[in-house]
């Protein structure tokens, strides 16, 4: 099945680099209930979403040594990631575990101001030069072909978004266990 598929690569996977990883993360993130879907285009035009995210480091030498150890740890643990789903889902519990607030650091915000005015510089420098060494045309031509540009990946934005799918109806256990 897909599932045994999945395990046989994690298993690979931590066989091979048990030597030399510490740890492994094991990460679920939720969206909020009344929270749109984040994607790619919301995130670019300034729109935030409220996500869930819940972490826990499992060192490398309290995982199982054997691979069917590793591979039931693995589906143990996929068992404990649907309830808790399950449970926020029904009762909008996330975990029982501390809440940690993350504030934006500063230093991205830095960053991407840096690259911003870097940007803004090359393009003037970039224009100043095309005035001084091309006609109008090619400047025109530069800018058409700098709209196009903007437009394509405005599209290949759009058609990567996903449509938020819908959460079961049922409980989980009920999909489960055949009535």
């Amino acid at each position: 099945t897909y599932m045994d598929m999945q395990n046989q690569g994690f298993v690979s996977a931590v066989s091979h680099i048990r030597s030399f990883v510490p740890a492994i993360y094991d990460c679920t993130l939720t969206v909020q209930n009344n929270q749109p879907t984040p994607t790619l285009l919301r995130m670019f035009s300034g729109q935030s979403s409220e996500v869930n995210l819940q972490m826990r480091r499992h060192k490398m030498s309290e995982l199982p040594e054997t691979d069917d150890g590793i591979a039931q740890w693995c589906q143990d643990l996929f068992i404990t990631k649907d309830a808790q789903l399950e449970k926020y889902f029904t009762k909008d519990v996330f975990s029982d575990l501390d809440v940690h607030q993350i504030n934006r650091p500063i230093k991205p915000l830095i960053v991407v101001i840096v690259w911003l005015c870097l940007l803004i510089f090359g393009g003037f420098k970039l224009l100043q030069w095309l005035s001084m060494v091309a006609s109008w045309k090619i400047n025109c031509l530069f800018v058409f072909f700098l709209v196009i540009a903007t437009v394509t990946m405005q599209v290949l934005i759009q058609s990567s978004e996903s449509q938020r799918s819908t959460p079961a109806k049922k409980p989980l256990q009920e999909q489960l266990i055949p009535a």
